[in-house]
């Protein structure tokens, strides 16, 4: 499919699945390296591994046809095999991709060919090189923000092009480039193919199979700088084993804490804006420094003395590990009393956030009254898992194909956990380093006084309905409390205690009251309703 047919087939790929494809990180130089010639795996050869693909993946996964039906998969693998002769080696390769990636869950996957040094997924097991031909990536890397796409790293002799903000490639603005290359990824959920879809957009031998690049020896970007004037630039792939100079747009950091700490995976720190305990977690596995669970174990020790009353979990960028070590950290925090007080724990994810650390994100919503912030997961909380590898037996191509379904829940029918305060970066935040969540969780203000109205949204039974909160001036006890889409219409609202920056009460509902709590922070209010033992969280901004 190419890009004249890719809009359209880009819809009926809305609900189907993303995953970390093992790409990987800066390839190299700015020459250009002549297209490997074919052929070294003969069409033969080619044949019998799609044959083999076709006839194994069924076997090797939990349940291939959970999204893509047999009938398609069969059409798919017929069409593939009756175009082998017309195709290129990285187009039958790319056809394979996208085959693979409508089964539909993020962890099934076709591993590209990419140099092996490069592994953009860690705490996974390793791919062994193939024999097919390698790809070749561009000499620049894209970064997505919400307004668009910008130039994130470039070799040294293209620094025009650094952070400025990509208009098309080859003549196909952004829109028609996302539509032809999304069936070619892997994908849980849309909140994953936009944070995959940069590293694919780089890819020389994808860009000309999906129909965006007419040519494999070059391309045509325009870009626009941050003056708003337009670019040219034709770009060629890079040499394959080069070690160029790069040049890179600033380290997303959180203001006070060194960019080159946020490289680590596990650690934690006393933030002084906002007034918070930091926590890094970048992989879910143990570290040369200390296991998970004595991570786990010192942090707790750390907020039970800390005269802090706020925690910060970074999930994001976080492509899983091993699961069977979370429970060692949710039983950390339930044992400190204070991290369950309203708005007192805040977990930043997004579309990077995967695995082993959706299933943390799903431990901290379950136990906790957590505050996701950022953008949606990079998994389902209901999804397939524990991929095994498949080796090709000519290409040596490596397919990985999913082993386990891991239920969070049968009610739950999100596409991922989206958050109750939305921080995405701009392309001004990339250009300059700023991190969304930390200016979205520090804007909040200081203490102020809770009257008034109060509209935002709670987190209860995996939806996200409206909320409205109407508190009195300090002269009553009675408000009223509107969670329409749960029946709850005015329901009265007793203050029991208050004070500037924070309130407790409780809400009547049908048969029983409720308590309530939260803490106000200028125009925003964070809390809680607890009902039937479980803490629903909230978040209000004033009317």
């Amino acid at each position: 499919m190419k890009i004249e047919d890719a809009t359209a087939a880009l819809c009926s790929w809305a609900c189907a699945a993303l995953a970390t494809v093992t790409l990987a990180a800066p390839v190299g130089a700015s020459e250009t390296n002549p297209i490997q010639p074919l052929p070294r795996l003969s069409r033969h050869d080619w044949r019998a591994d799609l044959e083999f693909a076709r006839e194994s993946m069924p076997k090797e996964h939990a349940n291939l046809f959970h999204t893509l039906s047999r009938v398609e998969y069969e059409a798919a693998f017929d069409r593939l095999l009756g175009d082998v002769d017309g195709l290129q080696e990285h187009e039958i390769i790319v056809g394979l991709a996208a085959i693979v990636a409508a089964v539909g869950d993020g962890h099934s996957r076709l591993t590209l060919p990419l140099e092996s040094t490069e592994v953009a997924v860690v705490g996974h097991t390793g791919t062994a090189p193939s024999r097919a031909q390698t790809f070749r990536r561009l000499p620049l890397r894209l970064a997505r923000a919400s307004d668009g796409y910008v130039v994130s790293r470039v070799v040294a002799g293209e620094s025009r092009l650094l952070g400025a903000r990509l208009l098309a490639i080859d003549g196909h603005d952004v829109a028609a480039i996302e539509a032809a290359l999304a069936p070619a990824i892997q994908r849980d959920n849309d909140f994953q193919l936009a944070e995959w879809l940069p590293w694919f957009m780089v890819v020389a031998e994808v860009l000309h199979a999906r129909g965006v690049s007419p040519s494999l020896e070059q391309s045509r970007w325009r870009f626009e700088d941050t003056r708003g004037r337009t670019i040219e630039a034709t770009l060629k792939p890079v040499r394959a084993g080069a070690d160029p100079r790069w040049i890179d747009l600033p380290e997303r950091a959180w203001p006070g804490v060194p960019p080159d700490t946020l490289r680590s995976h596990l650690w934690f720190t006393d933030l002084a804006q906002p007034a918070a305990v930091y926590v890094r977690i970048g992989e879910i596995g143990d570290t040369p420094e200390h296991s998970f669970e004595a991570f786990a174990a010192g942090l707790q020790a750390h907020l039970a003395a800390s005269p802090l009353r706020t925690l910060i979990v970074d999930l994001r960028d976080n492509p899983g590990g091993d699961n069977s070590l979370n429970p060692s950290l949710v039983r950390a925090l339930l044992r400190v009393p204070w991290v369950s007080e309203p708005g007192a724990l805040h977990v930043l994810v997004d579309g990077g956030t995967f695995s082993a650390a959706m299933n943390l994100a799903e431990d901290l919503e379950r136990w906790l009254p957590a505050v996701f912030v950022g953008s949606g997961t990079g998994a389902k909380p209901n999804t397939y898992g524990d991929a095994r590898k498949l080796v090709l037996p000519r290409s040596g191509l490596t397919l990985r194909l999913s082993s386990l379904y891991w239920q969070n829940h049968p009610n739950d029918q999100r596409a991922a956990i989206e958050p109750l305060i939305e921080a995405k970066p701009t392309m001004a935040d990339l250009r300059e380093g700023r991190d969304p969540a930390a200016a979205a969780l520090t804007r909040a203000g200081h203490a102020t006084d809770p009257a008034g109205r109060w509209s935002g949204t709670v987190s209860v039974a995996f939806r996200r309905p409206e909320i409205e909160i109407e508190l009195p001036a300090t002269d009553s006890v009675q408000g009223r409390m509107s969670i329409r889409a749960l029946g709850v219409d005015g329901a009265p609202l007793e203050v029991l205690e208050r004070s500037t920056g924070a309130w407790s009460g409780e809400v009547a509902f049908a048969s029983r009251s409720a308590p309530v709590a939260a803490r106000v922070s200028g125009d925003r209010m964070t809390g809680w309703i607890q009902y039937r033992g479980n803490l629903f969280p909230f978040v209000t901004t004033r009317r």
